[in-house]
């Protein structure tokens, strides 16, 4: 919210903020909105509250940039993350846990920035991010297609169904079972 004042500064459009918080955190919440209207830039802020999975997906098909943020290592993934860029949304995300392993495989894989990572809790970083997408559209595109590719190459359904089943059958082997006699009653 902080750094939302910064960004309207910057940028020449009028850009909303849209925020989505499962109802768990609804005092996380509520603290917001009045951060928002302390910092004068509730006008510019949605706060949705939880939303449908179709309604996600308009969201960030809508959206310029995804921003995802957390303060610990304790975001183990960030599906968040996975779901905008599959949308081709250019994503900014704090280095912790899941998303900066996902952004820095992404970069090692696709060769250039699949999105932009800063460290957490650095309201300057995030706005100096959005910012740049912002008025950088064509290189926010681009980003955005390389998050879409590097998406379908290693988190596509079948690819992990598929890398499911190689764990399954690793662990079966190593502990002694074929999976040709799964099922099959012992005599």
């Amino acid at each position: 919210i902080i750094g939302v004042r910064n960004i309207l500064s910057e940028v020449p459009e009028d850009y909303k903020l849209y925020q989505n918080y499962p109802n768990p955190f609804i005092n996380y919440l509520n603290k917001t909105r009045i951060l928002a209207r302390d910092y004068g830039v509730d006008s510019s802020c949605v706060f949705t509250g939880r939303l449908s999975e179709e309604d996600l997906i308009k969201f960030y098909n809508i959206s310029d940039v995804f921003i995802h943020l957390s303060i610990d290592d304790f975001e183990t993934f960030g599906i968040s993350l996975i779901e905008a860029m599959s949308c081709r949304k250019p994503v900014i995300s704090t280095a912790v846990g899941g998303p900066k392993e996902i952004l820095e495989n992404g970069k090692i894989q696709m060769g250039r920035d699949v999105g932009i990572l800063i460290p957490p809790e650095d309201v300057e970083s995030i706005a100096e991010s959005v910012i740049y997408l912002l008025c950088h559209p064509e290189e926010a595109r681009e980003m955005g297609k390389r998050a879409r590719e590097y998406v379908l190459r290693n988190y596509s359904s079948d690819l992990i169904a598929e890398k499911t089943l190689e764990v399954y059958n690793y662990v079966l082997a190593n502990r002694g079972f074929n999976r040709d006699d799964a099922g099959k009653g012992s005599s």
